[in-house]
């Protein structure tokens, strides 16, 4: 009996682990307990996730995510804190909201507690509530963007020259010099899936050569979301101003990552940048 069953298993896994393949979490069950049970966080990834990530959040090489001395990395930036309410096995799960906030609080912790930034925020079930059923399509393409845009921001932080402040602050909306001498640091986050040039390809994202006077949802190559073919914008840099503050806001159901850039100062230099490709 227990040769069959390690043989059937053995036939389905190649199906299984190419559903898996690039998601930080596997699935946290279809299943519930007993109505009135609660059981905390620890004990839901035991029942939920420890059959795939492993007691040690090892995962399986090739097959399963690791998530021990991994995960928290992708909390160093607002998208990868989305990223990891979205994968699949936490936006589809039939645990409670507030029971998959609990789970993800205690991966983050008990996983990779060096990686976890000093002013981590605990995941919330109204957090939770928001991405319910909002699973990625494509987790490991998101999180190969994330990983760039991780190591990108390293390079810039690591490169870039103290920041020097003017005495008063400038609308991100008025109009800037062409940033000639190329990317500002700020645009770091934006190249891990877009090219600039004249001639590149799409990415992750589409071509932001000319953008500004662009139609949305039209640069040639690009399968864009319907929500941005159907939103009607011309950009830009009022509009790529709102857009690059709130994204999901500017054009709900977008399918882009990035939740967005709060610094006007930051929005500004992103759209000189964009106004200069031409």
């Amino acid at each position: 009996m227990v040769k069959s069953s390690n043989s059937s298993h053995a036939r389905r896994r190649p199906l299984a682990t190419s559903l898996l393949i690039g998601s930080v979490l596997s699935v946290l069950s279809s299943g519930s307990h007993a109505a009135g049970e609660h059981y905390d966080g620890a004990m839901n990834y035991r029942l939920h996730c420890e059959g795939c990530h492993q007691q040690d959040g090892s995962g399986q090489p090739g097959y399963i995510p690791e998530l021990r001395g991994n995960v928290s990395r992708f909390l160093a930036i607002p998208e990868g804190r989305v990223y990891l309410a979205r994968v699949p096995g936490t936006a589809q799960s039939l645990l409670s909201d507030t029971e998959r906030a609990e789970v993800l609080n205690y991966i983050v912790r008990s996983f990779d507690g060096d990686h976890l930034p000093a002013d981590f925020t605990p995941y919330h079930a109204e957090e939770l509530a928001r991405w319910r059923y909002d699973a990625l399509s494509q987790p490991s393409v998101v999180r190969a963007s994330l990983v760039a845009q991780l190591e990108s921001s390293r390079s810039s932080s690591a490169a870039a020259p103290a920041k020097v402040r003017g005495t008063s602050a400038t609308s991100p909306t008025t109009s800037g010099p062409a940033a000639a001498s190329g990317p500002p640091a700020s645009f770091a986050i934006c190249a891990a899936c877009h090219t600039v040039t004249s001639d590149g390809a799409p990415g992750i994202g589409p071509n932001l050569h000319g953008v500004v006077g662009r139609h949305a949802g039209t640069a040639a190559g690009f399968s864009y979301s319907p929500a941005m073919k159907d939103a009607k914008i011309t950009w830009s840099r009022e509009t790529l101003n709102e857009y690059l503050t709130s994204p999901g806001a500017k054009v709900p159901g977008n399918y882009m990552m990035f939740v967005g850039e709060p610094d006007p100062e930051q929005r500004k230099s992103i759209i000189d940048y964009l106004e200069s490709l031409r």
